[in-house]
């Protein structure tokens, strides 16, 4: 994938099976949050094949969300969340997401919230999606600490898929794989044996120094 004369993503080959936690990492510029939005569908690959099983769902969480003007939080957290099988739950589940996350009373308008506040808001409502698949680009963003904590232990206990990208270590508690894309070479390897690599040693460094 490339934009004008500069290729963000080359040779990047990987798989996502059922429960598989993967955690996207590497330095800025090299084509992650790129690489959501085509697992997502969101954009085209300009060589190769992206390939998803015909009834796979799938949600994608933002850098930065934007909501429809008129909506409320509540609103905002349940749309696309509702079906014929949670209606009768979804709102006090909802509800109680809002509240976890911090965010203001449930009918305050999205659009006026800070730029924090509109991630969580739609961190809520990607965690209560009916999906296979979660595609999170940084969700820890504008957590505190005790919320980055729970969320982590939110995303071992999915019953599905995950793909994230993440500039903290703690945050690949999660995950049972790490892709790093890098520049000259992207790496492909359980957690465990990414952690133990140089590359993912240089990572750990590199992030504990930028705090």
């Amino acid at each position: 994938k490339s934009y004008t004369d500069k290729i963000l993503l080359d040779s990047v080959d990987f798989s996502i099976n059922d429960n598989d936690k993967i955690g996207i990492v590497g330095v800025n510029g090299t084509g992650k949050s790129t690489l959501l939005k085509v697992v997502s569908g969101i954009e085209n690959v300009d060589s190769g094949i992206i390939s998803v099983g015909n009834n796979v769902k799938l949600r994608y969480l933002p850098q930065n969300p934007v909501f429809d003007e008129a909506a409320t939080i509540l609103e905002a957290v349940l749309k696309d969340n509702v079906d014929k099988g949670n209606e009768w739950t979804m709102e006090s589940e909802a509800k109680a997401m809002i509240n976890r996350l911090g965010l203001p009373s449930y009918d305050t308008k999205a659009d006026t919230l800070s730029g924090g506040q509109k991630k969580r808001t739609a961190l809520a409502g990607a965690l209560l999606a009916p999906v296979d698949i979660l595609v999170l680009d940084e969700p820890t963003n504008h957590l505190d600490g005790a919320m980055a904590e729970w969320l982590e232990q939110y995303l071992v206990k999915f019953r599905g898929a995950i793909v994230m990208v993440t500039h903290d270590p703690k945050a690949l508690s999660f995950a049972s794989h790490v892709l790093h894309v890098g520049r000259s070479q992207n790496l492909f390897l359980s957690t465990a044996d990414y952690l133990k690599s140089d590359t993912g040693r240089l990572f750990c460094k590199g992030a504990k120094n930028d705090r």
